[in-house]
């Protein structure tokens, strides 16, 4: 692939809140180009094809899936829609790109899995803090032994969200979104843990609902058992008064860092390497126009997919990457309602 000549063909489906992230992406990319966006909200809709210099904009995400000019499809919808329109996407042989979660149910995953690997598209999902570059830098030294053994973490996810979020005819339901605060929020720090400690096993954990009228949780605690030994205590709200406030630390044997909205703010390591080793000196991404919460690590990651697919190589958040996380956050809640530890469930995939 390669050989190719001319940009790929992109679509973006759903124009809702993250789009300009997205849009940025495609835009950094000498590969790609956006021919056609497609949303339900008619404002929306033409406000997204003015944007993006997208000749096409539809409401109906089939009528893209039936154009031979586009070739990457770019799933921006609420998480229940994920399956139906990634199923019918690989059926298109398009190659596709989906917001987090992967799905909502574990036999939705694997079907969408198997499809897309069946029909030889490229699958990719949304977890874009692997490319923060404070993350980058903490998975580059674990690599290289200076944490010697990690043996603990730590991670808290504080938001605030009001009831209006609640609202909006999905979010807060079981069937729709699939989960409240652990899945919506706090499951990209659920995945930069697994890439720093490796395959959870087991986890133990408790939700509950304490601010909000809705059937999900706006708060939950855990604790994460991991294949090589290591725990973490893992928390996460949509009932704090900060608006939006991350934190994350990793001990080992060797060494110590500590995160905070994706930036170090401090690492010490038994052996010093250079002048940075006792503070990081590592500055935070920045958000982006209009986007608070976000640095530039939604398009460093759909760049990479796009190249990925040029250059035939594997996309490193893929659908079985992806899955992994579902595999732990679905195990989190098993235990909050059971109440016991919860073995981490393979998928039968995996």
């Amino acid at each position: 692939m390669k050989n190719r000549t001319t940009p790929f063909g992109y679509a973006i489906i759903g124009c809702g809140r993250i789009f300009q992230n997205h849009l940025a992406g495609v835009r950094q990319s000498l590969l790609a180009r956006v021919v056609a966006v497609c949303d339900l909200n008619d404002e929306r809709r033409a406000a997204a094809a003015s944007i993006s210099g997208a000749a096409v904009a539809v409401s109906d995400y089939r009528r893209i899936l039936e154009r031979e000019d586009i070739d990457i499809v770019d799933i921006c919808l609420p998480h229940y829609l994920h399956y139906q329109s990634v199923m019918d996407a690989a059926d298109a042989r398009k190659h596709i790109l989906c917001e987090k979660p992967v799905a909502t149910k574990l036999v939705d995953a694997v079907q969408m899995i198997e499809r897309t690997e069946t029909r030889g598209v490229f699958f990719g999902v949304v977890y874009q803090n692997r490319y923060n570059t404070a993350s980058i830098k903490v998975r580059k030294a674990i690599d290289a032994g200076r944490f010697g053994k990690v043996v603990a973490a730590s991670c808290t996810m504080n938001n605030y969200k009001p009831q209006s979020y609640y609202q909006d005819g999905w979010h807060g339901h079981w069937q729709s979104e699939g989960g409240g605060t652990l899945t919506t929020q706090a499951v990209h720090n659920m995945d930069l843990l697994c890439w720093f400690l490796g395959q959870p096993i087991s986890v133990t954990a408790h939700t509950a609902v304490l601010t909000h009228h809705m059937e999900v949780e706006d708060t939950a605690a855990a604790t994460i058992e991991f294949a090589n030994g290591a725990l973490a205590a893992f928390m996460s709200t949509n009932s704090s008064y900060l608006p939006w406030n991350q934190r994350m630390e990793i001990c080992g044997t060797l060494g110590n860092v500590v995160l905070e909205d994706n930036r170090i703010v401090r690492w010490t390591f038994s052996e010093k390497l250079g002048p940075d080793d006792d503070n990081g000196n590592e500055d935070a991404d920045m958000p982006m126009p209009g986007s608070a919460a976000y640095g530039p690590s939604h398009p460093r990651l759909i760049v990479d997919f796009i190249e990925s697919i040029h250059e035939g190589r594997v996309f490193q958040v893929n659908g079985r990457e992806a899955l992994k996380v579902s595999l732990l956050l679905w195990a989190t809640y098993r235990s909050a309602q059971s109440g016991r530890k919860e073995r981490i469930e393979q998928g039968g995939i995996l």
